[in-house]
């Protein structure tokens, strides 16, 4: 349902409902259930200019697992300048976790799946900006800044643990904080016809409790950077693109209940990666040619005791880097009219 109290006031209403059935099963451990959730929701719009727009909504579901959520969100977006432009969310949700189809990277070990008590519904309160700014520099060029934070607190989190025994994947409740910060700045420039780059950059800071320590998340980037160089030529006869990607240090899970033959460092290295492709187009074909992984960079010693696939120290879930060397590719497109 639908409709317009004015021009500048817009609502709208509904039902839903959501039923899903799991049947999860791996050595030693089986998570299945059935959920039902019907729920209702409403949004209010509110748009005075169109340079203003605010958005207000809310719904409650009805969970046949784990009771009533509601969850409340809220947009907001506001071009105070001709090219700035200012947004701005903040909300809850509430999702089920489905512990072992959302680990399938860890069932590449020897690792044995560990529910330590009934696990709960994840909360979060979420809460975004973004500001971007447009430059114009010549006719039909123009360049775009652009800054994004957002900030994600749960209230109950479920807790993959791989930290406690380098053998085993606890799962439990969130038992104290956790949360994810994340800042990027992205400047997109077109300094001349058929040119263009993008520059970004993100730092991320997120954390949560373990075994009740505060710890960064494993696997997540402390920072990241992509700079991208694309060229086309007169007519789109010729492309030339270049993708460069900087991965920042990663804490990896503990392996110091390992033998020391086993163990592995807790932090990846920084590494750099860098693609580069070149088109060329006809009429009704375009044929390319690139390499992925051009510094050929990769992970060395991958697997933990890859000498002994069955034997309980075997782990090859620590993956945080290239596994390939360079590759080079070539093909064309054919299109039909």
């Amino acid at each position: 349902m639908q409709g317009e109290i004015t021009e500048s006031h817009r609502y709208n209403a509904g039902i839903s409902y959501q039923y899903d059935e799991y049947d999860e099963q791996t050595t030693g451990l089986s998570s299945n259930r059935s959920e039902s959730v019907p729920g209702v929701f409403g949004q209010y719009t509110f748009e005075p200019t169109e340079k203003i727009t605010a958005i207000a909504g809310v719904r409650a579901d009805f969970n046949s697992l784990f009771g009533t959520f509601v969850t409340p969100r809220i947009h907001f977006r506001w071009q105070f300048l001709e090219q700035t432009t200012l947004r701005a969310s903040a909300g809850k949700g509430v999702r089920t976790a489905s512990v072992i189809s959302e680990n399938t990277g860890y069932l590449a070990s020897s690792r044995q799946f560990v529910i330590l008590e009934n696990l709960q519904a994840e909360e979060a309160w979420n809460y975004g900006v973004n500001l971007t700014r447009e430059f114009r520099l010549a006719e039909e060029r123009k360049a775009t800044v652009t800054l994004d934070f957002y900030r994600t607190d749960f209230v109950n989190q479920v807790i993959a643990d791989p930290d406690q025994d380098a053998q085993k994947i606890v799962f439990y409740n969130l038992q104290g904080t956790s949360y994810s910060n994340s800042l990027q700045a992205e400047v997109t420039v077109e300094p001349f016809k058929g040119f263009s780059t993008t520059a970004a950059f993100r730092i991320n800071d997120v954390k949560i409790t373990e075994n009740n320590q505060l710890v960064e998340k494993a696997f997540v980037s402390k920072y990241k950077g992509l700079l991208t160089l694309s060229y086309t030529t007169r007519f789109d006869k010729w492309s030339f693109d270049v993708t460069s990607q900087f991965n920042g240090s990663q804490r990896l899970p503990s392996t110091q209940t390992n033998p020391a033959e086993y163990q592995r460092p807790d932090y990846s290295p920084d590494y750099v990666v860098l693609h580069a492709q070149i088109t060329r187009r006809f009429k009704h074909i375009e044929v390319y040619a690139g390499s992925e992984n051009l510094t050929g960079y990769t992970q060395h010693h991958p697997i933990i005791a890859a000498n002994d696939p069955y034997g309980k120290y075997f782990d090859s879930s620590l993956v945080w880097g290239p596994l390939l060397g360079r590759m080079f590719y070539a093909g064309l497109r054919l299109t039909v009219l």
